[in-house]
């Protein structure tokens, strides 16, 4: 699952001189611990995770600052 990032998901991720795009939710046991998500032919790279139960969220940017 691919949505967009929020604003405060950016504003986050600014502080780091990351921008964050997209967030991909997964589960959990599908992620262990990578630097990079290829998804449609495109490369990111995980600017930060969120585990919730079941479920990691993978915020992502295709560049890296």
């Amino acid at each position: 699952h691919r949505r967009s990032a929020k604003m405060s998901e950016k504003m986050k991720a600014s502080l780091t001189g990351m921008k964050p795009e997209v967030v991909f939710t997964i589960r959990t046991g599908s992620f262990s611990d990578h630097e990079k998500v290829r998804w449609k032919s495109r490369e990111y790279f995980i600017v930060d995770t969120f585990e919730n139960g079941d479920f990691i969220e993978l915020k992502c940017t295709s560049r890296v600052a």
